[in-house]
C-alpha cells in the first residue's frame, strides 16, 4: 500500500493530490461527528441524568447556583426560587439514599444554600411555605454542622482593590458581576481590554477570536432576549461583547473543536483583562436553538463562518452589591497525577 501510495504522489498533478486529500478529509468528517455524538450521548447527563456520582453532583451544583444567584439579584425577590428548592432538596436527599461522599464540598455547599435560603428569608420576615420550610430543616438535620452558605458582600473599591496586585490575589479577586450601576462604560475602555486579550494563545498563532461589541440598548435588549441566562440583571447591562471564532482558519477535521478551545481562552483572558480595567462583566452561555443562532447573528451581523463562544454583559460596578459564593473544588478533586 504504502509503494502505491509512493507512486501516485509522484505521477499524480499537486491539484488533483490535494483534491484527493481533501476528499478524504472530507469522507473522514461523519466518522468523527459520530465518535463525539456517541460519547457525549453516552457519558454526558443528556439521557442518563443523575446515574453516577459525577452527574448527580452536576446537577446539584448547576440547581443551587441558580439559587446562589437568585439571593444576590439586585433587586431580590422574595419567596422566588421555590420550584428550584424543591428540586435542589429532592436531588440532596437522593444523594444521601445513595450512600455517596457526604464530604463532598459541593454536597456540603448545596445543603448551606438551602439553610442561607432559609435564612435570608427568616431576616426579611417571609414566611416559607411549610411543606417547603419542612422539607429544609429535614434535610439540613441530615448533615451534621451545617455551615450557611453566606454570599459575598462587595462594593466597588473592594472589589477592584487587587488589580495590580500578584496574579494570584487579582485571579481570585474576578467574579462575575450581576449587579451594575448607571454609569456608562467607555467603548475605548473595552477596546484596550480586547487589546490585551490578543496575548491568548491560538492554535498555531492562527487567531481565530473575534469581539462584537453591542451598544445600542434596544439591540442589547433583543439579543439578552434569546439567551436564557440573564434574567433579573439583563436589563443593567450597559454593553454586551460577542466572543465568536472564525472557523476558517482550520483546515482539518482533527480541528474540528479549535475555534471553541481557542474562543475560549480568548474569552477568559478578555474576562481577566475587563477586570484590570475596572469593568464589571459577566459570562453568559451561547446555547442557542438554530433559529435563536440564526436571529443573533442577524442582529449582530455575524457570519456563518464564526461560531459564537459566549457572551459577555458589561457594566459599571455599584459602590454596594452581592456576589455568589460558587463553591470551587479543591485542587485534589481536579488534579491527577500519573
Amino acid at each position: 500500500m504504502s509503494l502505491i501510495r509512493n507512486i501516485l504522489k509522484k505521477i499524480l498533478p499537486s491539484a488533483v493530490k490535494q483534491a484527493l486529500v481533501d476528499l478524504l478529509s472530507l469522507m473522514k468528517s461523519p466518522l468523527y461527528h459520530w465518535r463525539d455524538g456517541r460519547r457525549y450521548a453516552k457519558y454526558s447527563g443528556m439521557i442518563h441524568h443523575e446515574n453516577d456520582q459525577v452527574k448527580l453532583i452536576a446537577r446539584i451544583t448547576m440547581t443551587y447556583h441558580g439559587i446562589e444567584k437568585g439571593l444576590t439579584m439586585p433587586e431580590m425577590r422574595p419567596g422566588f426560587g421555590m420550584e428550584a428548592m424543591n428540586t435542589l432538596i429532592t436531588l440532596c436527599d437522593e444523594y444521601l439514599r445513595r450512600e455517596y461522599d457526604a464530604t463532598h464540598c459541593q454536597f456540603l455547599h448545596a445543603v448551606g444554600v438551602v439553610e442561607e435560603y432559609r435564612k435570608v428569608h427568616e431576616e426579611k420576615g417571609f414566611t416559607i411555605a411549610q411543606p417547603l420550610l419542612n422539607k429544609i430543616v429535614e434535610l439540613t438535620g441530615k448533615v451534621r454542622d451545617v455551615q450557611r452558605a453566606e454570599q459575598i458582600e462587595s462594593g466597588a473599591a473592594e472589589y477592584f482593590k487587587e488589580t495590580s496586585t500578584p496574579f494570584d490575589n487579582f485571579s481570585g479577586s474576578r467574579h462575575s458581576i450581576r449587579n451594575f450601576s448607571d454609569a456608562e462604560v467607555e467603548v475605548e475602555s473595552i477596546k484596550k481590554a480586547i487589546s490585551l486579550a490578543r496575548n491568548a494563545p491560538s492554535s498555531c498563532n492562527r487567531q481565530s477570536p473575534r469581539a462584537y461589541i453591542i451598544q445600542d440598548k434596544e439591540l442589547i435588549g433583543k439579543v439578552l432576549s434569546l439567551q436564557n441566562g440573564n434574567r433579573g440583571f439583563g436589563h443593567l447591562a450597559n454593553k454586551l461583547v460577542v466572543v465568536t471564532a472564525e472557523q476558517g482558519v482550520y483546515n482539518s477535521i482533527k480541528e474540528r473543536h479549535s475555534a471553541w478551545i481557542d474562543g475560549g481562552m480568548f474569552a477568559m483572558n478578555l474576562l481577566y483583562a475587563l477586570h484590570f480595567h475596572r469593568i464589571g462583566a459577566c459570562t453568559l452561555n451561547c446555547y442557542f436553538s438554530p433559529s435563536a443562532e440564526d436571529r443573533v447573528r442577524a442582529l449582530c451581523g455575524i457570519p456563518r463562518s464564526e461560531v459564537l463562544v459566549v457572551i459577555i454583559a458589561l457594566g459599571a460596578v455599584p459602590e454596594k452589591f452581592r456576589i455568589p459564593l460558587s463553591k470551587r473544588l479543591s485542587v485534589d478533586e481536579i488534579m491527577r497525577i500519573r
